[in-house]
């Protein structure tokens, strides 16, 4: 459990600021959406200062309630940010891999203890203690090499992180690593 708690802050840490935002199903109609998106306007606004940006895209039973973007490309030029503006989505896609995990254990498919040679068959003894948990919470043991950076084949990544060395045993210390997500998409695929 500690090792969670640890993990769990050095996320935190490592993400400084991601406003996550799910609309389901509102049955009071569009004035509630419209107060909803009013709301989440002026929320966007008043945190957004020269340091940060943002573009935000809000929809709900197939209707834009709020496009809208949130300071400067470049705020010494006074560049805004358009909806034309590319973004380095980075580790923000390690949230839709969790999700997808999440969503395969809930359909059976896969448990958070399941041990990585259930899904890769070619794992080398020294990481056959890994699981999905320990994938999840950067808590594997396998070092941020970038060691599958530039191979576009699957089979070839998921080979090249495995044959690295562990930095620690599986469960023993938080690293963050994009070996850990990286696997995890090769499980979800």
């Amino acid at each position: 459990m500690k090792v969670l708690q640890a993990a769990l802050m050095k996320i935190n840490f490592y993400l400084s600021y991601i406003i996550t935002v799910t609309l389901f199903y509102l049955s009071d109609g569009l004035a509630q959406y419209s107060s909803l998106s009013s709301t989440i306007d002026s929320l966007v606004a008043s945190t957004i200062d020269s340091e940060y940006a943002a573009s935000v895209f809000v929809s709900a039973e197939g209707r834009t309630l709020l496009q809208k973007e949130y300071g400067w490309i470049d705020s010494t030029k006074q560049l805004p940010l358009t909806e034309k503006t590319l973004f380095n989505v980075a580790s923000v896609t390690k949230t839709f891999t969790a999700t997808a995990i999440f969503i395969l254990r809930d359909e059976g498919k896969v448990n958070l203890q399941d041990p990585l040679p259930k899904f890769i068959t070619a794992t080398p003894r020294d990481k056959q203690l890994i699981t999905i948990e320990h994938l999840l919470t950067h808590t594997s043991g396998l070092r941020p090499n970038y060691t599958s950076e530039g191979i576009t084949n699957r089979d070839s990544a998921v080979a090249a992180i495995l044959n690295d060395t562990l930095q620690s045993l599986p469960g023993d210390e938080f690293t963050y690593a994009n070996e850990n997500y990286e696997l995890l998409a090769a499980i979800v695929e």
